[in-house]
Formats: structure tokens, C-alpha cells, sequence
């Protein structure tokens, strides 16, 4: 594996802790609009992905995801209890299951982001660029999911942080 040049390999470490500590942030400020259904952080991955994937099957979504099928079937037990994914019977193949996303599920993750907005307007200067902090944001997280699993290290999660 080539070597980072230090300066950067400090910037790119000190991006990451960021991000884990935004999405921290984001997380405990939790969200306030009336009847909306909380979710884990687990639970948010799969919604997103189901949202973005309209009738994916379980298996693609544990794939794409990163997830073991038994864990994949344990959120989507617990989002269709909170009514916010649906199962069905594919259309042509009367075997295979097909995740959608409810319209619930969509008022909920809109009240959600308007809660974001809303705590986020109070700390994001004005003149912040935030189309290219986004666009950079998902680029990298792109670029990370398309890797091969020859570019993927082990899984390591980290037990103390300096």
C-alpha cells in the first residue's frame, strides 16, 4: 500500500473525526417535530437505502449496505413495525420479497431533515459553501462504496480514540 504523505494522511484522519463527531451531534439533538418516529442509526442506513432503492430486495440490500441478511431482516421487521417500510411479493416472480418505502416513511424522513435544517442553520455560517461541502461528502462516499474488497482493509473497530 503506497505511503500517505503525512500532512494530508493527518487532514484525512482529522476529516473522518469530524464527520463520526457531526454525526454524533446530529444524532443526540434528535429531532422534535411532533409524531415523528425515531430510528437507530442502523435503521436510518437501510431506510436511506430503501429510499433510494424503491423495491430492492433483502439481499441487495444487505450487500449494499454491509450487512449480514439476518440483521438486514431484523431492521426491516422493526421499520415495518414502525410503519415505515412495506414488504411485498415481487410482481413477476411471486417468490421473491420487494422493500418500499411508506408514504409515512417519507413525512418522517421530511420532518426529520427539516429538524436537521434547523438545528444546523444555527451553526453553519452563511457563507459556508455548503453545495460543494455536500457534493465532496458524497463523492468521497461513492468512491468508498465502489471499492473492491482487495482495496477494503479488515474490520477493525477502533476501541480508544486519542
Amino acid at each position: 500500500m503506497p505511503s500517505i504523505e503525512p500532512r494530508r494522511a493527518a487532514q484525512l484522519a482529522d476529516l473522518a473525526q469530524a464527520v463520526q463527531g457531526l454525526a454524533r451531534d446530529i444524532r443526540m439533538y434528535g429531532t422534535f417535530s411532533p409524531g415523528v418516529v425515531e430510528i437507530t442509526s442502523l435503521e436510518s442506513l437501510v431506510l436511506n437505502y430503501v429510499g433510494a432503492h424503491v423495491a430492492a430486495t433483502p439481499s441487495q440490500i444487505a450487500s449494499d449496505v454491509g450487512l449480514k441478511s439476518g440483521n438486514t431482516s431484523a431492521v426491516l421487521r422493526s421499520l415495518e413495525h414502525k410503519g415505515l417500510v412495506e414488504r411485498r411479493r415481487d410482481e413477476v416472480d411471486g417468490r421473491s420479497i420487494r422493500v418500499w418505502p411508506t408514504e409515512f416513511a417519507e413525512r418522517n424522513v421530511d420532518a426529520v431533515r427539516g429538524d436537521w435544517a434547523e438545528m444546523l442553520d444555527k451553526y453553519v455560517a452563511v457563507d459556508v459553501d455548503l453545495v460543494a461541502a455536500v457534493e465532496t461528502l458524497r463523492d468521497i462516499s461513492l468512491a468508498i462504496g465502489r471499492r473492491t474488497p482487495d482495496d477494503a482493509p479488515a474490520r477493525v473497530i477502533p476501541t480508544a480514540l486519542k
